[in-house]
């Protein structure tokens, strides 16, 4: 693999290797990962009241609804197996 030389190779590199392999796991990743992680959930509640928090790469979205005191603002490339 080399680098990229141009905007256009790095997007298909993007795809190529990253995208198109979330997509073969997606399930998978959804499945064994459908509890909230005790640490994260601790971390999350470090934070004030109306705080921002941007979740950036945020899988099948387990921690949407730990806190509803603060603002989430969550991203994520989304493929069609999270839609259910």
């Amino acid at each position: 693999m080399s680098v990229p030389k141009s905007e256009l190779d790095a997007s298909q590199l993007e795809e190529e290797h990253v995208h198109k392999v979330y997509n073969q796991i997606a399930h998978n990743f959804s499945d064994t990962r459908h509890k909230p992680w005790p640490r994260v959930v601790d971390f999350l509640q470090t934070f004030s009241p109306n705080s921002l928090i941007l979740d950036v790469g945020c899988g099948n979205g387990k921690y949407m609804n730990t806190r509803r005191d603060v603002f989430m603002v969550y991203s994520i490339r989304m493929c069609f197996f999270f839609f259910f």
